[in-house]
């Protein structure tokens, strides 16, 4: 569905609660605020709120109305919610915030993945999903734009940190034109790069950094190189917030030669969280399909349930199966770097 079709549901909408997935990360939290900011100017006097499933991780808590974002038990105790805007996922992906999907009246979905393919069956549904959007912020970006609304300092530092998050800083080979250009006008707006690059990137506890020594240890690949990967048993993840782990999964993908790199989270016994990356051509999406997960061809993520020892051996297998077929003729991107940031797949994995 058109851009032009998703805006003309938000502004007939009604008491409107905004929500993104499980493990939120920088390009969710950037986009909710934005299209909170966005739609409480098209729609003055109607309620809008946004709600996570789980809490605004550390880093996007320097965002202003961070600490406003509801959590769901907040969510339902204001409801009855008209609409459900859901962004930067699935639907079957909000977590906590799952039975408010049934719930609501009109269902509104506007993501970037390539694995958010199918509607999710809402009787009233609205769907706008663009897999070459550099992040889910540039698609909030452009109804603040189709809408008229001037950003202020707030609302760019909201699509600044969206845009950051999934580009790495603008590092990573999904930065287009069209989000340099809109990280531009938001820092005409009033965004401060190196504010969100502080809180994004430069703030991590002695407890973060001890961790990343411990998992550096466990770092294992192929014996042709190829495939690197860590694997952190249940005892190293136990007690620690998500967003600990960000950004873990670059490091086996830095090692020289490898062209798949994986991170396997044992967040509980016989339940695995796993993060793959690929380098030039591998289709990663493809492997975490597979296990019931999603994302992009070279950044995507699924949990398996499986003894930590046992989804590494399969999952590893099942990439090494895939880098026999070598790459594909057909695909575009084979032989051409294509590498997108940890924010680009964070929280991916379905049935989390």
């Amino acid at each position: 569905m058109s851009l032009e079709a998703v805006a003309r549901v938000l502004e007939a909408a009604g008491p409107t609660l905004i929500v993104s997935h499980e493990d939120p990360d920088p390009d969710s939290i950037g986009s909710l605020l934005a299209a909170r900011w966005a739609l409480r100017r098209v729609r003055p006097g109607v309620p809008v709120e946004a709600a996570t499933p789980e809490p605004v991780p550390s880093s996007c808590q320097f965002l202003p109305g961070a600490d406003e974002i509801l959590s769901p038990d907040e969510a339902q105790a204001r409801g009855p919610w008209q609409t459900l805007w859901v962004l930067d996922c699935e639907p079957g992906r909000i977590g906590r915030l799952q039975p408010l999907v049934a719930a609501a009246q009109q269902l509104v979905n506007v993501d970037h993945h390539a694995s958010n393919t199918q509607p999710w069956g809402h009787p009233a549904e609205t769907r706008y999903i663009d897999p070459e959007a550099a992040a889910t912020g540039l698609l909030v970006y452009r109804l603040i734009r189709h809408w008229g609304l001037a950003l202020d300092r707030e609302a760019a530092t909201f699509i600044f940190t969206a845009l950051s998050g999934d580009t790495g800083s603008f590092r990573y080979s999904n930065t287009t034109a069209e989000a340099l250009e809109a990280a531009r006008q938001a820092v005409l707006a009033g965004a401060r790069p190196q504010e969100v690059a502080h809180n994004l990137y430069e703030r991590r506890t002695l407890e973060e950094l001890q961790l990343l020594g411990r998992a550096l240890s466990l770092l294992s690949r192929t014996q042709d190189g190829a495939i690197a990967w860590i694997a952190l048993p249940h005892s190293l993840v136990e007690g620690q917030p998500a967003e600990a782990f960000d950004g873990l999964v670059n490091y086996p993908r830095m090692v020289e030669g490898v062209e798949v790199a994986l991170l396997f989270r044992e967040v509980e016994p016989g339940r695995v969280r796993v993060s793959l990356r690929s380098q030039v051509w591998a289709d990663v999406s493809q492997i975490a399909a597979r296990f019931g997960g999603g994302g992009h061809p070279r950044a995507a993520g699924c949990t398996v349930s499986l003894p930590l020892a046992q989804a590494v051996e399969q999952v590893v297998g099942a990439v090494g199966e895939l880098l026999a077929q070598g790459p594909s003729s057909g695909d575009p991107a084979a032989g051409t770097l294509d590498v997108w940031g940890d924010g680009a797949a964070q929280g991916l994995e379905k049935g989390a």
